[in-house]
């Protein structure tokens, strides 16, 4: 077995614990950001082999990696080593915060089947103890979970201080608690004590088809520890870790249906650390052997973002404070388009309506133009000096059909026709350009032209042009948008032929 490690600043401890108890011998390669990490690694195992920099894993031949951190550089190696059909073992606990695990999303929409996730809770197999105890021993049908762990804290540091290590807590059970009673359908999030600084934290699930589960979160200045209770319609089981846990912390004691004390099983003989190692272990073997079928792979790292889904449904609850139901969503690439295609329409909408109404109200309170000039431009009836040859009277030819059409709609229509008087051009050059048009309208036929015509210089000519181009930039994102739905129809999945599908 060939491995290799790809590791931040940090060397996580338990993955070396892990390296060194597993049974079967491995050649290690390693990349560390950090000479402190090489250093360790050294001493640990002195014949790691390291590499200069990541890229030199690509040549290797490797059974798999495992992914100790977050960083640009890594998440770039992890992308070419899945292109090269290398197993990605992550470590959830890794990452500073369960939303740091996303960064893994589009490697595992290249390569579904290349990504396991790692958990670090340490209950993985003393759960499934527990169920098999509690099936053999016909306590009814499971209906509630009461799972409390206590994390070690170190003088007056609090660990839950830190919502981070909360959500990463909570996620690492969640595994084992969603494998034993299925995905919940609501969740309700509470902290005892001030939020800044709770003294515990408690964790209700719940759904129609799933059992109770309660999940609570203290720390305390002892060693680690966890009790796990499972209540069925005829009895319940306890167990606890029994290295770690204190005199003083008392197990709880209930009676079951048969009015019989319930049973107090001490699953685990080691340390809750030493725990987590052998579950580590079994989950990189079992990643490596091949046993389980690619759909599982691929269908681990989508339970690992449902979960992650559920801590964030629960930080809502507590702001909230309130259950609230949990919604998985697709985590693929069409959904992903579909949400940013929403939220881009919604921002549109709003960049729209709020555009018109300040458009409407700013082109009342600052428009320089008259109401003689509004109305004459809105019939048409002004001729500029651009429908003039350049300093002569005569008018170009848009300016006599301009002129043209204003002698058909002159009986129809009752504004004033407006010359522009430019200050540039001659006194004597506007008058002669006045006369013109006179003649013109006379010889249209027009009676008494000069009843309905003023020559007087026009102003805020430029703001019918500034209007326009404000209301291009307010609807232009909606046009854009509107065109880009078009791509949701491009984005829908293929039609399956009938021979592919299965039962």
């Amino acid at each position: 077995m060939r491995l290799a490690l790809l590791i931040g600043n940090a060397a996580p401890r338990l993955i070396l614990d892990a390296l060194q108890s597993m049974s079967e011998p491995s050649a290690l390669v390693s990349w560390a950001a950090s000479e402190w990490s090489r250093s360790r690694l050294r001493d640990l195992f002195p014949s790691v082999e390291f590499v200069d920099h990541w890229d030199r894993l690509l040549t290797e031949s490797l059974d798999g990696v495992l992914v100790c951190d977050v960083s640009p550089e890594i998440l770039s190696a992890a992308r070419q080593l899945a292109h090269r059909n290398v197993r990605l073992f992550i470590l959830v606990e890794a990452a500073s915060s369960p939303a740091k695990l996303f960064e893994f999303m589009p490697v595992w929409q290249e390569h579904p089947h290349q990504l396991i996730p790692l958990y670090l809770s340490g209950m993985e197999q003393a759960s499934r103890l527990a169920l098999q105890q509690f099936a053999e021993r016909h306590l009814g049908s499971l209906w509630k979970l009461e799972f409390h762990r206590i994390l070690q804290g170190t003088g007056s540091a609090n660990p839950l201080c830190s919502l981070d290590a909360i959500d990463r807590m909570l996620l690492q059970d969640l595994h084992w608690i969603c494998e034993t009673t299925g995905f919940p359908q609501h969740v309700t999030m509470q902290f005892s004590g001030a939020s800044e600084s709770p003294a515990e934290v408690t964790i209700l699930l719940g759904g129609n088809s799933t059992p109770e589960i309660r999940w609570t979160l203290r720390s305390h200045a002892g060693p680690e520890a966890w009790t796990l209770k499972l209540i069925g319609h005829d009895g319940e089981l306890e167990f606890a870790s029994q290295t770690g846990r204190p005199e003083s912390l008392p197990l709880p004691v209930s009676m079951p249906s048969s009015g019989q004390p319930a049973d107090i099983l001490d699953s685990n003989e080691h340390s809750v650390d030493e725990a987590r190692v052998r579950d580590l272990i079994l989950q990189i073997q079992h990643g490596l052997s091949g046993a389980a079928p690619a759909n599982t792979s691929s269908s681990e790292w989508l339970r690992l973002v449902q979960l992650a889904e559920i801590g964030a449904v629960a930080q809502r609850s507590r702001q909230r404070r309130r259950t609230l139901d949990v919604h998985f969503g697709e985590a693929s690439e069409r959904s992903q388009f579909k949400t940013q295609m929403t939220a881009l329409g919604c921002g549109t909408l709003l960049w729209t309506m709020f555009g018109m109404i300040s458009l409407l109200i700013l082109g009342n309170v600052l428009d320089p133009r008259d109401r003689e000039y509004r109305q004459s431009a809105a019939a048409g009836f002004v001729l500029h000096q651009e429908q003039f040859e350049t300093g002569q009277s005569r008018l170009t030819t848009s300016g006599r059909d301009s002129l043209r059409q204003i002698v058909t709609g002159w009986s129809e229509t009752s504004p004033v026709l407006i010359l522009e008087e430019s200050p540039r051009e001659a006194a004597a050059l506007n008058q002669m350009r006045e006369q013109t048009v006179l003649q013109e309208l006379t010889a249209g036929g027009v009676r008494n032209p000069q009843g309905r015509m003023v020559l007087r210089p026009l102003h805020g000519t430029w703001f019918e042009t500034a209007m326009t181009l404000a209301w291009v930039l307010v609807f232009s994102p909606l046009v854009v948008v509107l065109l880009l739905q078009f791509l949701i129809l491009l984005s829908r999945d293929p039609a399956l032929p009938a021979g592919s599908r299965t039962s």
